[in-house]
């Protein structure tokens, strides 16, 4: 029995050294798997906070391209209306260059002209001034010559029918006198 007793003490050590063994490799084991469970989820909890950045930064970077989408289509936009400004300034500016160059070129045509002008109106008063003035002495005196005669004409008119015109001797004279006071008048 005291073999048996030492056999079964001897088994029983050995089974508490086992288990207390196998209860220091469970332990050990419990405090790794702690360990690893809070490692888990804790690269659970990062992951989280990764994919939420990432969910930001997505839809920042999405709201950022449709934004540089915008920036993209003002920009072509104004380089499309700079464009058409600066053709418009170029047109305008030869515009101006042209009417400029017309200006001056007008000018040029006035002086010439007033040049000409300033020749044929000496030409005139040197030449025709006193063709003109006798032309003119000319009419003046034709006009007078026709005038006279018109009036002759009517005085031999008026003689002609003085006869029917007068009853007697003193109205006839005194037409006659009244007559020759005109002319003599008009002289």
């Amino acid at each position: 029995r005291a073999v048996e007793y030492t056999l079964y003490d001897k088994e029983l050590r050995r089974a508490r050294e086992t288990l207390d063994d196998i209860e220091h490799v469970r332990s050990e084991g419990c405090k790794e798997l702690s360990i690893l469970h809070e490692e888990a989820r804790m690269a659970h909890d990062a992951i989280r906070t990764v994919e939420a950045r990432m969910k930001t930064k997505t839809n920042a970077l999405r709201r950022n391209r449709v934004y540089l989408q915008e920036m993209e289509r003002d920009k072509t936009e104004a380089m499309t209306h700079r464009t058409k400004v600066e053709l418009e300034c170029k047109e305008l500016e030869e515009g101006i260059k042209t009417g400029k160059d017309i200006i001056k070129a007008n000018k040029r045509k006035i002086e010439e002209l007033n040049v000409e002008i300033a020749k044929v109106t000496k030409e005139l008063e040197q030449n025709v001034g006193p063709k003109c003035d006798s032309a003119r002495e000319t009419l003046t005196h034709t006009i007078n010559e026709r005038d006279e005669a018109r009036k002759k004409m009517e005085g031999l008119y008026a003689k002609q029918g003085r006869g029917q015109q007068s009853r007697n001797k003193r109205d006839r004279d005194a037409h006659l006198r009244a007559q020759i006071k005109e002319l003599n008048e008009t002289k």
